[in-house]
């Protein structure tokens, strides 16, 4: 059973054929705050950074939330060196979901608290994107290891930098999770 389900046919597309050519947009959408653990994906991409010198991916980050913490994300990304791979869209209006997906090829939820139920982990896999996740709440319900997605500890931004670095060196990989993703949403 899918909960609050959304509305597949706004966000379907064909998940596209494995592409290795950088740079690979990660996606974390919603709303912004600590709860969301927006900070261990930050703290997740610096790692990366420093290990793939090739900076082969893009962070992208559509949302709003607490002043106070988009400025502390802002500085993890300053003094991280992290300013080129980050884009901070502030908040998008829901019609705009579908088209910026499409730009993406990996949702990030690194949610840390027990979300009852993420939507945009629906609306991603519909939308094609191979998904990595940590199983608080809901999502448990929905996002299953290695099958449709990957796992991740919350707050463990090693655990997260490494199934991201898994996406990044392994585009078919990232394509059999985006298919896997896609039909247990339309399914």
């Amino acid at each position: 059973v899918i909960y609050n389900g959304v509305e597949t046919a706004n966000f379907y597309r064909p998940v596209p054929p494995p592409d290795a050519s950088p740079p690979i947009n990660l996606l974390l959408a919603g709303r912004v705050s600590p709860d969301k653990g927006i900070h261990v994906a930050l703290e997740a991409a610096g790692r990366l950074a420093q290990a793939r010198p090739q900076r082969d991916f893009h962070l992208v980050i559509a949302g709003s939330g607490p002043a106070d913490y988009l400025e502390h994300l802002k500085r993890i990304a300053a003094t991280s060196g992290l300013r080129d791979l980050i884009s901070f869209l502030g908040w998008l209006p829901r019609e705009r979901m579908p088209g910026l997906m499409h730009t993406c090829h990996v949702l990030l939820l690194p949610t840390v608290h027990q979300e009852p139920f993420a939507r945009i982990t629906l609306e991603a896999m519909a939308a094609g994107l191979a998904v990595v996740g940590t199983l608080t709440g809901g999502t448990g319900e929905l996002l299953h290891d290695g099958t449709n997605g990957l796992v991740c500890g919350a707050e463990d931004s090693e655990d997260l930098a490494r199934q991201i670095g898994r996406l990044l060196d392994d585009p078919y990989l990232r394509h059999r999770l985006a298919c896997q993703g896609q039909e247990t949403v339309l399914v």
